[in-house]
């Protein structure tokens, strides 16, 4: 007995459909492992495991991220389950709800860091020429500025890699 469900077939309005078909096709499943295929790469699962798509999204999600939004499909041979996942195509792109990547990053003020200013100034002295108490305090004000500048950048570099991915609404030019 063979069970093949279409990949453009599936979708989230019919994933529980296609749950309940495989759930009916249990009883023929004879062997205690089924065969994974994803991504290149064939391997075994407890065919528990394998039998409904929310199931088996959990177990592989940490290892195959792909498999979120992926289509699956099962086959039923001489007793042995098969699952062949193919991950969906998405669109590339990004969206804020509040603000884009750009508007914040132009909403920033332009300047150069004081220290590389600072850094330029020293280097064009003489080596001879000695700091004097106010310029130590002036250096010292610019390590402060320049490290308060990292921490921002720093945290707007976490605010951009916990941003959730989403489909763009524009297609850039030249694609």
């Amino acid at each position: 007995m063979q069970e093949k469900e279409e990949p453009e077939a599936k979708s989230s309005t019919n994933a529980n459909e296609n749950n309940s078909e495989s759930s009916s096709a249990n009883e023929s499943v004879t062997d205690p492992k089924a065969t994974i295929k994803i991504e290149g790469q064939e391997f075994e699962l407890d065919s528990s495991l394998a039998q409904e798509d929310k199931t088996l999204k959990v177990v592989l999600q940490p290892h195959f991220a792909s498999i979120e939004n992926a289509n699956i499909t099962r086959e039923i041979k001489e007793g042995k389950l098969t699952v062949t996942i193919v991950k969906r195509a998405q669109h590339k792109g990004f969206s804020m709800s509040a603000e884009t990547p750009v508007d914040i990053l132009r909403s920033e003020s332009e300047n150069l860091n004081p220290a590389i200013i600072m850094a330029d100034e020293l280097m064009r002295r003489n080596a001879a020429d000695l700091l004097t108490p106010v310029e130590i305090e002036r250096a010292e004000e610019v390590l402060r500025i320049g490290a308060s500048e990292i921490q921002v950048i720093e945290s707007h570099h976490a605010a951009f890699a916990r941003s959730k991915p989403l489909p763009s609404t524009q297609i850039p030019g030249g694609f």
